[in-house]
């Protein structure tokens, strides 16, 4: 069994700063995060897209494939950073660079963005929100939960919806304008 050793100055500032997550787990994800490092370990990554058509669901890693008339569906979990993380998560600059290749792709028609987040760095709401904004083609979002910055960056979708009645759509400390005509 490897043994994990966190260097002092980096335990000394993480037991000397607030946090919001229980420190049992945020000690043990953060070891696993570092020998993963260590050893040069790279978790995999799902391909970005899955394509949606008549012969059901692809996944994929670009849309050349894509056949007139395609949806692309996006997914994005988590707390919303702006970039790929080391622990797998890719970053709302990944999302919105694959949301761009939507727009672009001739075969896809529109995007499914299945987006669950309570919210994360303003930085990054800002980058979906202008990504949204873009767009060529109809992009809908789909949720479970929907918090502060993921609010903000998704509000520009043509729309939002509900996954079911229990879900939680809510803005804490983000704020917006609204076209009057919108409302």
């Amino acid at each position: 069994m490897n043994k994990i050793i966190i260097p002092e100055s980096f335990s000394t500032y993480i037991l000397s700063t607030s946090w919001a997550i229980d420190l049992d787990y945020g000690f043990s994800y953060m070891a696993k995060v570092l020998y993963n490092q260590s050893v040069g370990f790279v978790p995999k990554q799902s391909a970005p897209f899955t394509i949606i058509s008549g012969d059901g669901l692809m996944e994929a890693s670009d849309l050349s494939s894509a056949s007139s008339g395609d949806m692309v569906r996006l997914r994005y979990s988590g707390a919303m950073m702006t970039d790929d993380q080391a622990c797998g998560q890719r970053g709302v600059q990944s999302l919105a660079d694959n949301l761009y290749s939507a727009y672009n792709a001739k075969g896809v028609s529109g995007v499914l963005l299945e987006l669950h987040s309570g919210g994360g760095e303003g930085l990054s709401a800002e980058i979906l929100d202008e990504a949204i904004g873009d767009r060529n083609k109809p992009v809908v979002v789909r949720t479970h939960v929907l918090g502060s910055a993921a609010v903000k960056g998704t509000v520009k979708a043509d729309e939002i919806i509900a996954s079911n009645p229990q879900a939680r759509i809510r803005s804490i400390g983000a704020f917006f304008s609204i076209n009057k005509e919108f409302v």
